[in-house]
């Protein structure tokens, strides 16, 4: 149980020395940098691997914490589906049909594809989709890119993060991005000593003979980050609270120890009593005689022949402490007992008021993903035919994803079209305030489709009805 994952203390910051050993040749693409676990500076282009990551897939494989949380958030925030918006009917015909063109080449969907994303930024803080291209087997155009020649993409892949190596130049800017499935044996906190005592990196994946690397251009891959700083892999959310949660398994195993040891409960086995007092081998010979004494030991004292369980008192503070570090570890992953599937004693009321910091990461990470993802449209605009810089932004296609809590959603709602009838607000912005693309033609509404024919029928009606009752002036009396 302990063997989560394997945690690494912080090492002091290690300088590669400008001289490289003789024995390697020199590979001038990466020759000096400075790294202090995470934070890089650097002087000309090189590679950056992050070993958080390996923690992270070791703990959401190992635990069921972990992992339930991960599918927890990725659940929440695809389970309503998302849409492409624009108001350029064109652009989003076309971007449809391309999407099913690409899907089809690729074996997969693109709601499976964003389902791929959100799982990996969620459980990384990173996510990568790679292109495919090529100009024979899709119905785009090739086109410029930033004054490059590109195919039109006729193909999307998601990408494990965790073998994944960033090459930036020396501004910072990522140039290419290489997928390595043997990235552990060339990890950049791996360091050894040469003769002079001198840190040298052993990490050059040029000298590294190793066919199954892919390197891929920067305009080629889309890196989805989930962080709030510039550094140039995101950083998991929960990294920080791992700590709980193996002090949580520390003592889930301890008490484990403890019911294997006897320790939870001790076996009394009394000898004689008051009135009739045990004789100086009567002990001696119950504990030698016992075939039933368990392998944990028995307590032999002296009384009446009787044999009792006496249950450890600090069990109740041991369940207690367990608590108390499972909440800290929830709170740290903005979950809640309730939304883990823990209700207990909770109510409704409570279990909403619970859910509100689930709901504030799930939009944080769909804002992400929407945000991310218009680099696709662009490549896919750009294959139209269409100039990106003379579409209006209302025109550029955005992926959509619905409020994640629908009570919230339908209150919201509800509150727009009450507005909306006390003539506090237009249609328009009612809604635009709900998420909804303006109304093109009002002829597919309910009231115009539904409404206004019953009316008019209803008005025939009662016209008709009237006429049929009306007295003939043939029929009056004289």
């Amino acid at each position: 149980m302990l063997g989560l994952f394997t945690r690494k203390s912080n090492k002091t910051a290690v300088v590669i020395e400008d001289t490289i050993v003789k024995e390697r040749s020199p590979v001038p693409q990466l020759t000096r940098f400075k790294t202090i676990v995470d934070q890089f500076t650097f002087e000309k282009q090189f590679a950056i691997y992050a070993p958080m990551l390996k923690e992270a897939e070791r703990a959401t494989n190992a635990d069921a914490l972990i992992r339930q949380a991960v599918s927890r958030y990725a659940e929440v925030a695809i389970r309503q589906g998302f849409t492409i918006s624009t108001t350029n009917t064109k652009i989003e015909d076309y971007i449809r049909r391309r999407l099913f063109e690409i899907s089809i080449a690729s074996n997969t969907t693109f709601e499976r594809l964003v389902f791929s994303v959100f799982t990996d930024l969620i459980r990384y803080a990173n996510a990568f989709v790679a292109f495919k291209r090529n100009d024979k087997t899709t119905s785009g155009k090739s086109y410029d890119y930033y004054g490059k020649p590109l195919k039109p993409i006729s193909g999307f892949f998601s990408i494990d993060p965790v073998h994944m190596k960033i090459i930036l130049n020396s501004q910072g800017v990522p140039i290419l991005y290489e997928y390595d499935p043997l990235i552990e044996e060339a990890s950049l906190l791996i360091y050894e000593k040469d003769d002079d005592e001198r840190i040298v990196n052993r990490y050059f994946s040029a000298t590294r003979k190793n066919k199954s690397t892919c390197i891929m251009p920067a305009y080629d891959v889309i890196h989805f980050k989930y962080s709030g700083d510039n550094t140039v892999f995101g950083r998991p959310f929960y990294i920080e609270s791992l700590e709980d949660l193996i002090m949580l398994r520390k003592m889930e195993e301890q008490i484990d120890s403890m019911l294997s040891t006897g320790q939870m409960n001790a076996t009394v086995y009394y000898v004689g009593n008051k009135d009739n007092p045990p004789k100086a081998d009567d002990m001696d010979r119950v504990q030698s005689g016992l075939e039933w004494n368990p392998s944990e030991g028995v307590v032999i004292i002296p009384g009446h022949h009787d044999v009792k369980y006496l249950q450890a008192q600090n069990i109740t503070q041991l369940i207690d402490l367990m608590n108390y570090f499972k909440n800290r570890f929830y709170s740290g992953i903005g979950l809640s007992p309730v939304t883990m599937g823990e209700p207990g004693a909770a109510n409704r009321a409570t279990a909403s008021v619970n859910s509100n910091s689930m709901f504030e990461k799930v939009r944080a990470f769909q804002l992400t993903v929407s945000s991310y993802m218009q680099l696709l449209f662009e490549h896919l605009i750009l294959d139209f035919g269409l100039p990106i810089e003379k579409l209006r932004p209302e025109e550029f296609p955005v992926l959509s994803f619905p409020e994640p809590d629908v009570d919230l959603h339908i209150k919201k709602e509800n509150h727009e079209v009450f507005k909306y009838v006390n003539n506090v607000i237009t249609e328009e912005e009612v809604r635009s305030n709900i998420g909804m693309s303006p109304v093109i033609s009002s002829n597919e509404l309910y009231w115009k489709k539904v409404q206004v024919p019953l009316a008019l029928q209803t008005d025939t009606s009662v016209a008709t009805a009237g006429k049929q009752t009306e007295p003939s002036g043939g029929n009056h009396a004289n």
